[in-house]
């Protein structure tokens, strides 16, 4: 998934003269799903080495949308701030975020702090208690820690600006985009999405209902799609929207026969 992803990462980097640095593997624990734990230590990182820049941290899952997006700009628009984070849709507060994808202003005291909490709060957990955590858990998770250090701290939760998903860490985002979870039943049918949707944003072509459509037959059913198919569903994705429509389609596929029979 992150060698789909990355590619549009790479290119947006490559154009606009900003790094980029990636980690596969687990920096503390024990069980594959503690790697989500990782970016406290990256951010952790970035500061020891006395970076003062803003740093964006992104999923597997998320990729950039717009190649061209004027990132100086977007950014100097909140110089003041610690930092950019999405709000959950339908959350009672806006720090009830997605960390998915996080942009923090590291030159801002309130931003070195929300990481310095938010890090402890992970490293409070005894080995023997992480252990034990061999399956995820919202509850002990990465984003339900930084939510804690927002609630906790009106000071540092106010000096961070809360995105509705419009720029950020959404399907319809018009900058960065996250392929969440929800939007597909296993993972090798959303990296397949994800695959397309590097290849169309890379190859400038705008068929990107099309390519969505492939990769769930090539996900699902395992076979490249029929002309009917793909055409009648790329045309109900148009006209839903990404994420409905990527989701309407799944479900149609799902409770197909070919797809039952392939499950037997």
């Amino acid at each position: 998934m992150l060698d789909a992803t990355a590619r549009t990462i790479t290119e947006y980097c490559r154009r606009h003269g900003y790094a980029y640095e990636s980690y596969v593997g687990i920096k503390r624990g024990y069980f594959p799903w503690h790697a989500t734990f990782n970016r406290m230590f990256q951010f952790r990182e970035l500061i020891d080495r006395e970076f003062a820049g803003w740093a964006i941290y992104l999923d597997a899952d998320a990729y950039i949308n717009d190649l061209d997006f004027d990132l100086d700009a977007y950014l100097g628009r909140f110089r003041q701030r610690a930092g950019i984070m999405t709000t959950i849709p339908g959350s009672p507060h806006p720090w009830c975020i997605n960390a998915g994808v996080i942009l923090l202003n590291l030159g801002n005291a309130s931003a070195r702090e929300i990481v310095r909490r938010w890090l402890d709060k992970y490293l409070q957990i005894e080995d023997e208690r992480l252990r034990g955590m061999s399956v995820w858990d919202d509850s002990e998770s990465d984003q339900s820690m930084l939510f804690d250090v927002l609630c906790e701290d009106s000071v540092l939760r106010d000096a961070v600006d809360y995105d509705d998903g419009a720029t950020v860490n959404s399907s319809e985002a018009i900058f960065i985009r996250q392929l969440l979870r929800s939007l597909s039943p296993d993972i090798g049918t959303r990296t397949n999405m994800l695959e397309a949707l590097s290849e169309e944003l890379l190859s400038d072509r705008k068929s990107a209902s099309l390519q969505v459509v492939a990769a769930l037959y090539r996900g699902l059913l395992k076979r490249e799609p029929d002309d009917g198919g793909l055409t009648s569903y790329a045309r109900l994705v148009d006209a839903s929207g990404l994420e409905e429509g990527t989701r309407l389609v799944a479900h149609e596929l799902i409770h197909s026969d070919e797809y039952k029979t392939l499950q037997r």
